[in-house]
């Protein structure tokens, strides 16, 4: 539907056909555990235990907030930003944090199981800074932020031993451990002036490592390079280079999807006692607080945990008879007499080339050498993606109406009488009008396009699709539900 979507492996229009599963599922496995064993050796060190009453635990996460000084020329103390001060909210479980004032600091102390938290520091409306009582606007965040002022302070850290949860109020040498320089070679690719859902550039995040911590982009960057090193002991090990490139493409694959978990847009969910990975919401927004995992912990994030689940998600593919996979633009396709379905872009909701980039940076490092010609922009194409980002194009609603119209006119030419196509689209309460009802915008103008193609709609089902980690609930105004549309040519 973009006119590109990075498809793995193979470029444009190759033929593929898929090798026995078994074999690649343990390679995939086998050497995703020495790129662990490897990278914990270089870096472990940056991932130390706790003490928790004579016991190492293991950290689970770091839980960090953002932090500005106090406008107020009376206080200048270092504000912290946080939206909670929940830990956990299980049942019989609970963890807050209590902040005290302490000189031009707050300091934290973990409190619980009895008594509840007081609010967070900043909405939307602002903030409030706690040393002194003084509201803040969030202009002055967002101009500290943008100046190079804005910091951050570790809240609390969460760990796990003896088959249960601990939380530790941090100290000084938490801190220290995690301040360290930024690696030299990171993607530095610039993020987006402007985007549909992204929030981060207003406060001063320009680039696509700024939404790392240099801690995690020293793992990200072990973990890519690490790919390239496993890639060639596989030939070392006696394996083809075609060979080594499926197995390398699968941990690259990994290492990419790593990038969700290890970066300051990843959450920690009181309500399970847990981290979350980024894009709860296919957005890029502005987060006060975020969970720093620890990617040797066993628990979410954890490298060898990503690696085991592509690795069975290997085992279960059918592998008889082989299958024959494509890259190619929908505006394009020829089609021919084949049962479709699909899933089309939601028309303003959601800018899926510009998020993809958040991934790309780090497919580009670890399989650049690979796909060289796959790989070889900076970031991933945008003009073509059939969208209506008004941010992107003047005359966007137009340019997603004719696209829309295109493909499935094209699909109509040459569909076949006895089965329907399907058509899959998640859709959000876009607008309010004058007597107070919903409406939305891009179901409107799908619904149109489906018509104007000359399909008729027969059958539609509704279909729960959103997982219980996303951010947003599920009476909120966000994609809410999947409905499945069964169309036959009209």
């Amino acid at each position: 539907w973009a006119g590109y979507s990075p498809g793995f492996p193979g470029a444009a229009g190759e033929r593929l056909s898929w090798p026995g599963a078994t074999g690649l599922a343990e390679d995939v496995r086998r050497y995703g555990k020495w790129m662990r064993d490897e990278a914990e050796k270089r870096i472990g060190h940056l991932y130390p235990k706790v003490n928790i009453e004579g016991l190492d635990a293991t950290v689970i996460a770091w839980i960090w907030i953002r932090t500005v000084t106090c406008p107020n020329p009376a206080c200048q103390g270092t504000m912290p930003l946080t939206s909670k001060f929940w830990l956990s909210t299980k049942k019989g479980q609970q963890r807050y944090i209590n902040p005290v004032p302490d000189g031009k600091r707050v300091r934290f102390e973990i409190a619980g199981p009895d008594g509840i938290p007081r609010d967070g520091t900043v909405n939307r409306a602002g903030a409030v800074c706690l040393l002194c009582g003084t509201p803040v606007p969030l202009n002055h965040i967002r101009t500290e932020a943008k100046a190079g002022r804005m910091g951050s302070q570790l809240l609390a850290i969460a760990a796990e031993g003896r088959r249960q949860r601990y939380y530790v109020a941090p100290a000084e040498q938490d801190e220290k451990i995690a301040d360290v320089p930024r690696p030299s070679d990171v993607p530095e690719a610039e993020l987006p002036e402007q985007a549909l859902g992204f929030r981060v550039q207003g406060y001063g995040m320009r680039t696509w490592a700024d939404l790392f911590t240099n801690r995690q982009l020293i793992a990200l960057t072990t973990f890519s390079d690490l790919v390239k090193e496993a890639r060639e002991h596989i030939i070392a090990d006696g394996g083809q280079a075609s060979y080594a490139d499926a197995v390398a493409t699968y941990l690259g694959l990994c290492a990419s999807k790593a990038a969700a978990f290890h970066t300051t847009q990843a959450r920690w969910r009181a309500n399970e006692n847990k981290t979350a990975p980024a894009f709860g919401r296919q957005a890029v927004p502005m987060g006060w607080d975020f969970a720093e995992t620890n990617p040797f912990a066993g628990a979410g994030g954890d490298w060898y945990g990503i690696v085991d689940g592509a690795s069975k998600a290997l085992l279960n593919l059918p592998t008889r008879p082989p299958g024959v996979a494509f890259q190619e633009d929908a505006g394009r396709n020829s089609y021919g007499s084949v049962l479709i379905s699909t899933d089309p872009p939601y028309y303003d909701n959601i800018g899926y080339s510009d998020l993809s980039d958040f991934f790309y940076v780090w497919l580009r490092r670890s399989l650049g050498s690979i796909y060289k010609e796959l790989l070889s922009t900076v970031l991933t194409p945008k003009e073509d993606e059939l969208v209506a980002d008004h941010l992107r194009r003047k005359d966007a609603d137009k340019f997603f109406e004719d696209g829309f119209r295109k493909v499935f006119g094209r699909i109509r030419e040459k569909a076949s009488e006895e089965y329907p196509i399907t058509v899959f689209y998640a859709f959000k309460q876009a607008e309010t009008d004058d007597d107070g009802d919903h409406a939305s915008t891009g179901w409107e103008t799908f619904l149109e396009g489906m018509v104007g193609a000359c399909w008729t709609v027969t059958a539609t089902w509704p279909v729960r699709t959103e997982g219980s980690g996303r951010m947003r609930n599920h009476d909120s105004n966000a994609l809410a539900s999947s409905i499945v549309l069964a169309c036959r040519p009209r």
